[in-house]
């Protein structure tokens, strides 16, 4: 009984785990007028690399 349970909680779990809902706190980009990094992409880039 108890491997059923957990199989289920598996499989709810990955399932309803990464659903989407549309009043969700996590965007899928910035703003507009903002950016990841300071400087944005190509600063990110020199600063990595130096």
């Amino acid at each position: 009984m108890m491997k059923i349970n957990l199989i289920f909680v598996l499989i709810g779990s990955v399932l309803f785990g990464q659903n989407k809902w549309k009043d969700s706190i996590v965007y899928g980009r910035y703003p507009d007028g903002q950016q990841a990094y300071t400087g944005g992409n190509i600063n990110l880039y020199k600063d990595v690399m130096k």
